[in-house]
């Protein structure tokens, strides 16, 4: 996932163009347009899964992120949103360890990863 982020925000720059990153909670898929695919998270090893903020606080989220020409998010109003991922046991590919990440996108098109371990969040 952060991978594609990082590739829209690219796309999104040098075609001069909005591109954007879809979320499909439900169905635990994503969209990209460039190239257009859907992933779905459960095709990861560990049957990857979206989840909910384990630290207690909101869950700051938001379905679609949009990078604009200059690579910032685009998002209104403006505001990081957080992307929680875990990686359930059990998957087809094989048993997850029940870890959580959690992907920030910034304002400023800032991505970053932090996981969730002994009751914190790790960079």
């Amino acid at each position: 996932l952060s991978g594609d982020l990082y590739r829209t925000k690219s796309q999104a720059v040098r075609t001069q163009a909005v591109q954007m990153i879809n979320f499909f909670t439900a169905n635990n898929t994503y969209t990209c347009a460039i190239p257009a695919q859907t992933i779905n998270l459960g095709d990861y090893w560990g049957n990857v899964v979206f989840t909910n903020n384990p630290d207690g606080g909101p869950d700051v989220f938001s379905p679609t992120i949009p990078f604009s020409a200059r690579g910032f998010s685009g998002l209104v109003p403006a505001a990081t949103t957080q992307v929680y991922l875990t990686d359930q046991a059990a998957g087809p590919l094989g048993g997850g360890n029940g870890r959580i990440f959690r992907i920030q996108v910034s304002a400023a098109g800032a991505i970053s990863i932090h996981e969730w371990r002994s009751g914190k969040w790790i960079q």
